[in-house]
Order: structure tokens, then sequence, then C-alpha cells
């Protein structure tokens, strides 16, 4: 994940440089594998990605009935 094209094929928001509209939301877009399971890093990543796709922000967070 960077801004540059040499150096990465994903933006910071996961879109695959030069292809409108094509996201790698999953753990590949990690530099390298930690020694420790990366499931957590691994949703909350794809939660982030998510949000961005959809145009939604923290304050649009609701959980039932219940803004958070």
């Amino acid at each position: 994940m960077s801004n540059g094209r040499r150096t990465s094929v994903t933006d910071f928001h996961g879109q695959v440089h030069g292809v409108n509209g094509l996201f790698v939301a999953d753990n590949s877009v990690l530099p390298s594998m930690g020694a420790v399971n990366s499931t957590l890093s691994t949703v909350a990543l794809a939660i982030r990605m998510s949000d961005y796709i959809t145009g939604r922000t923290n304050t649009d967070m609701t959980i039932g009935k219940h803004k958070i």
C-alpha cells in the first residue's frame, strides 16, 4: 500500500493503481506477515476499506438503532 505505482500495487485505500473500481481488501496488501495471527488486522483493514468504498465515515456508524 503506497501512493507510488513503482512501490506498490494498491494505494492506501486498497484501490489498484490505474484500475478504477478494483480494490484489494485482504491481508495481501500488507508488506509482510508478522509472527502472530493476522486475522484482526485483516478484519480491521477490510472494514476500513469498505467504509472508504461506500463513502461512510466514523460519524455514520450505527449499531442496531443506535448511532455511534
